[in-house]
């Protein structure tokens, strides 16, 4: 999985058509997260992410292991 760029909000983000169900980590509730593929400088980048309050965002991104 590329690196998310430091431009992210820069990119066009395209949408998959894909969600995953994530545990919001402050609260502790389900959400539904459309997934987004971006294009990378090392190659395409697809990640979870929406925005759950005015200007906070929840990303959610594969693990590497």
């Amino acid at each position: 999985m590329p690196d998310l760029p430091d431009d992210l909000w820069d990119l066009d983000w395209r949408t998959t058509g894909e969600s995953i169900r994530v545990t919001d980590p402050l609260y502790g509730n389900q959400r539904s997260l459309p997934v987004v593929e971006i294009d990378a400088a090392d190659g395409a980048a697809r990640f979870a992410a929406d925005e759950v309050s005015n200007g906070v965002f929840l990303f959610a991104v594969p693990r590497v292991l």
